[in-house]
């Protein structure tokens, strides 16, 4: 893990993300070396956790989750205004 972690400190670019949504847990970490800026993105369009309670008990428990979409891409350059 040491070696992991003077790895991730020498590395011109780097990202983290964890998402957790009841339970379930998605981490993406990115080391990159690369001059060109890149940027990383998660989306999870739809979420839905559905949970049926009887006599104030927990019954029955749905949980859906559509699409969700990990985005490694160069980030755009910013026009310039002369």
């Amino acid at each position: 893990m040491e070696m992991l972690r003077q790895w991730w400190r020498r590395r011109v670019q780097r990202d983290l993300i964890k998402v957790q949504l009841d339970g379930f847990e998605v981490y993406v970490a990115r080391l990159s070396g690369l001059q060109i800026p890149h940027e990383v993105s998660i989306f999870v369009p739809r979420a839905e956790i559905r949970r049926r309670f009887v006599g104030g008990r927990l019954a029955k428990e749905e949980v859906l989750l559509n699409s969700i979409t990990v985005v490694h891409a160069p980030r755009p350059e910013t026009p310039t205004i002369e």
